[in-house]
């Protein structure tokens, strides 16, 4: 059966793409089907499209593996689909508190939904005409749980084929006896076997394929069993749980407790513990006794062993889990101590470390001798994992006591760890019927590099199927997992397990892609985990070319500096332009639903998703077509989008005060919105500066769930915010009511002096106004406004001319270095108003220029009649006269104004 994998991906997530590409192509691999074609592209529709028309030429399944709403956009625009909302998954959000909108609840009509209930995370399958799609999330920790409750049932049920899957977990395991093993198994059952290690950890994957559900699973667990008759105590988990859990539920089981005294692991142990759930049962105190001052007074390591043996030996950690157990009323103490480099201690090579764990009676010793060129993490992470693995033999050995014990004084008897073939380096092997390595049929195939061998195993281990109370998210590793995670569990836990992809149907549904259910396919006692946390994450030592540690030049430095900056300037950019386009798909989503559906479902719809929604708003026929929203402050929406994420556009949001109900209604409604470059939000405010444009475009409509209004502009002004900004005076736009007739005269008054256009409306007490405010570049802290009145018919005409002298804020004037007007600071009179002309950043409000001010000013030139007396005298009298023909034309410093105050009339008649 030919199938295709297609990977699309905006290029930050590449690696978790990867990652699913890899867990994909194991899956099919396992189901013994052909090596699956690969295709990786972007986020592009187009290319989407193209890809798929593509893999149908050949492919009878295809896969797309990627962002859901992305894959649901390419079938639609390929295939024109109808979608219809899957009410289950619906709820399942609404549970959990999670925003959605009409996109993300919809799949195609006849499609096979499934989802996670912890994640909310969703996948689908369909078949269109002859060809199965299985569409896929881009999050390879959800791939077991949804991809596989996808894909099996179909080829299960279509194809005949199915899979039965273990895992286990062994540390501790001599590495070739285990490689012989695993190759006897492989040639007397039919299973395919993968085995992955790091850090002395083993994980082993046996999955057997077969035609019949029970054949598959019995080989599986005839595998199983005989690796356990094997290695006995070595395999410390058959199922998903890290070694951290195993050891912190096998303590809990015993009733014991457990302190921790640790040096060179500086808390590590403690804190693998602390990451359990529950971990608060178990674990006493822990200490970090880094210098051996601490190591005296705290925990009363005598002087004697540290100068006798040093801080590093099997003595000295020996008396850290007396001290630690002394100190504490736990029942174990362990004692950690070792050289974790960069460099040798006390003679002691990097790598060795002494773990100790003392009962009250004996002790048990472990030394740990790792290569020199591990990185200090990674000798650190082994040596936890080596307390980890020695609480928990002790505990499995009781009531007897653990082989290796010893007395105090009597240090001779302790355990050295077995050689694991460079343990921290991660390995792979996969074994198959013919003795090859299925590593070597598919490494071309794969996206890999020189390392690809090398499986990062560094998954959250999920206690979903052994523990489904202890479940806790964590983060997951940055580097790109390139296998599958399995898990082996008993029937009656797989019954009362409830983190399964529940599976769900649309109705109508005309064809079934499967016929089976999820709750009655278990494949046999065997299912897919989430993901594994065993492995430490890899580190990158710097070396030189004799292996040793390096120090980096200050030309390495610099290096890393520039492009540490260049990366995380890319980052930043990236994240800037990826919230824009987010913000921009979200409006035009919004618009799409309101013109698509009838006014009271879009309204319904809208306050669904964001109880805040009120109104909609459209102006004329611009781009200005959004919804209006209001919170309890001024200030939530204006950094929050419509969907209450961050966001520097935010959304157009009433003022907090307004009422819209019939019996107590704001007379003045009033709108906020960003000011935006791209015109977008109130950026088309801007134009209404424009004699033509408010000409054309001045009907406003807005839209209530109680009544549908129709306004008409008829005031625009430049005002300001701050008190500061004109002199003490603020004009208070913002009114959402008038207390009576005389103050709502006093406000239109003002109004009209400030509007930058002479108007024929008509304002009376009592009518109702719509007032939409945004941000201006007139001054610091400026305000454009645009006021509208609810259309009546004696203003269905309203006409429009410039108004050659609008009253500004003295921040105006100032920002121009423009004299105001004598009485620009009377905000009770405007009739006197002769200021000139807007100057604002936008120059289409311009019809006359502003500089030829100063030219009508030397018309006083005329007074210089008194100069033909001076001819007698022509240097005393002339002197003060042509005084003040000069300061005129520097007339725009401020300190000439004085003088001339008393020749302002002139100005105003020149300029008229």
């Amino acid at each position: 059966m030919h199938t295709e994998i297609i990977c699309f991906t905006s290029g930050k997530d590449n690696e978790d793409i990867l990652g699913c590409e890899k867990q994909l192509c194991t899956l099919l691999k396992q189901l013994e089907l052909d090596v699956p074609q690969r295709t990786i592209t972007t986020n592009n529709i187009k290319q989407i499209v193209t890809a798929i028309k593509e893999a149908c030429v050949e492919s009878n399944a295809i896969f797309l593996c990627g962002d859901i709403e992305v894959a649901k956009k390419a079938l639609r625009k390929h295939y024109k689909i109808k979608f219809i909302r899957n009410e289950e998954y619906k709820n399942c959000l609404l549970r959990k508190g999670e925003e959605f909108n009409e996109d993300k609840i919809s799949f195609p009509k006849n499609a096979k939904v499934c989802f996670d209930r912890q994640s909310g995370t969703a996948a689908f399958s369909i078949k269109i005409f002859s060809k199965i799609f299985f569409v896929i999330p881009d999050d390879y920790a959800l791939i077991p749980t949804l991809a596989d409750d996808c894909i099996l049932p179909y080829f299960a049920e279509k194809k005949g084929r199915y899979l039965s899957r273990a895992k286990l977990k062994l540390f501790d395991a001599n590495d070739k006896q285990l490689s012989s093993v695993l190759k006897a198994l492989q040639n007397k059952y039919p299973v395919r076997i993968s085995r992955y290690s790091t850090d002395g950890k083993i994980r082993l994957e046996i999955s057997s394929c077969a035609k019949n559900i029970n054949d598959a699973s019995n080989i599986c667990h005839t595998a199983v069993n005989e690796i356990k008759e094997t290695f006995g105590t070595c395999i410390y988990e058959v199922g998903t749980r890290s070694l951290a859990q195993v050891t912190v539920d096998a303590l809990k089981k015993a009733g014991l407790t457990v302190s921790t005294a640790e040096s060179c692991t500086g808390g590590m142990l403690s804190q693998a513990i602390t990451s359990v759930s529950g971990a608060s049962d178990v674990l006493e105190m822990g200490i970090c006794a880094y210098s051996n001052r601490v190591k005296r007074d705290a925990l009363g390591v005598s002087e004697e062993i540290l100068t006798t043996y040093g801080a590093v030996s099997k003595e000295t950690a020996a008396a850290l889990a007396k001290g630690i157990f002394s100190l504490s009323s736990s029942n174990l103490g362990i004692g950690i101590t070792g050289v974790a480099g960069p460099f040798k201690s006390e003679g002691k090579n990097v790598g060795t470390v002494y773990i100790a764990m003392y009962n009250g009676e004996k002790y048990w010793i472990r030394v740990v001798n790792l290569s020199e060129n591990e990185s200090r993490d990674k000798i650190r992470e082994y040596s936890c994992a080596v307390a980890l693995d020695l609480i928990r033999r002790y505990i499995a050995s009781l009531p007897t006591t653990l082989d290796g014990s010893c007395v105090e004084n009597d240090f001779s008897v302790f355990f050295t760890q077995p050689d694991f073939n460079n343990p921290i380096n991660s390995q792979t092997v996969f074994l198959d019927s013919k003795e090859e390595l299925l590593e070597n049929e598919t490494q071309s195939d794969l996206h890999s590099d020189e390392n690809s061998s090398e499986i990062n195993d560094s998954f959250q281990d999920n206690e979903i199927s052994q523990h489904p109370q202890n479940v806790e998210k964590e983060e997951l590793a940055d580097t790109v997992i390139l296998n599958e995670d399995i898990s082996v569990s008993f029937e009656e836990e797989i019954n009362n397990n409830d983190s399964f992809a529940d599976f769900i149907s649309n109705e109508d549904i005309n064809y079934e892609p499967f016929e089976t259910n999820a709750d009655d396919y278990i494949f046999g006692e065997i299912f897919v985990d989430d993901f594994d946390e065993d492995a430490p994450k890899p580190q990158k030592v710097k070396k030189d070319k004799n292996n040793n540690f390096k120090k980096p030049t200050w030309l390495k430095v610099a290096f890393v500096i520039v492009v540490a900056t260049v990366i995380a300037f890319t980052a930043v950019l990236g994240s800037y332009f990826i919230k824009i386009h987010r913000d921009l798909s979200q409006l035009e989503s919004a618009k799409a639903t309101y013109s698509s559906l009838s006014k009271s479902d879009a309204f319904s719809k809208f306050k669904s998703e964001n109880s805040d929604f009120t109104a909609w708003i459209k102006v004329g026929d611009t781009k200005l077509n959004n919804p209006v929203y209001q919170a309890n402050d001024n200030s939530f929406y204006a950094k929050h989008n419509m969907n209450k994420q961050k966001s520097r556009y935010g959304a157009l949001f009433f003022d907090y005060r307004n009422k819209f109900s019939a019996q107590n209604e704001s007379k003045n409604l009033i709108i906020y919105g960003q000011n935006m470059n791209d015109g977008t939000m109130f950026g088309l405010l801007n134009d209404f500066q424009d004699l033509s444009f408010i000409k054309t475009n001045n009907i406003i409509s807005l839209h209530t769930a109680d009544n549908d209004r129709t306004y008409k502009i008829f005031a625009v002004i430049i005002t300001n915010s701050s008190k500061q900004d004109d002199n003490g005076h603020i004009f208070d736009f913002s009114t959402p009511n008038f207390a009576n007739e005389q103050e709502f005269n006093l406000w239109a008054t003002e109004l009209k002096a400030k509007n930058l256009y002479i108007t024929n409306a008509q304002l009376t007490f009592g009518d109702s106004l719509l007032t939409l405010v945004t941000t201006s570049k007139a001054f610091n802290n400026a305000r454009l406004v645009v006021v509208a009145k609810e259309i009546s018919a004696e203003d269905s005409n309203i006409s429009y001319s410039v108004n050659p002298s609008p009253k500004y804020p003295q921040a105006w004037y100032d920002e121009r270095n423009i004299t105001p007007p004598a009485d620009n600071n009377s905000s009770d009179d405007t009739s006197s108003d002769t200021s000139s002309l807007p100057s604002l950043d936008e120059p289409n409000i311009l019809e006359h220029d502003p500089e030829p001010q100063p030219q009508p000013q030397p018309e006083p030139e005329p007074e210089p009649e008194p100069e033909p007396e001076p001819e007698p005298e022509p240097e005393p009298e002339p002197e003060p006269e042509p005084e003040p023909e000069p300061e005129p034309e520097p007339e725009p410093e401020p300190e000439p104004e004085p003088e001339p105050e008393p020749e302002p009339e002139p100005n105003p008649e020149a300029q008229e």
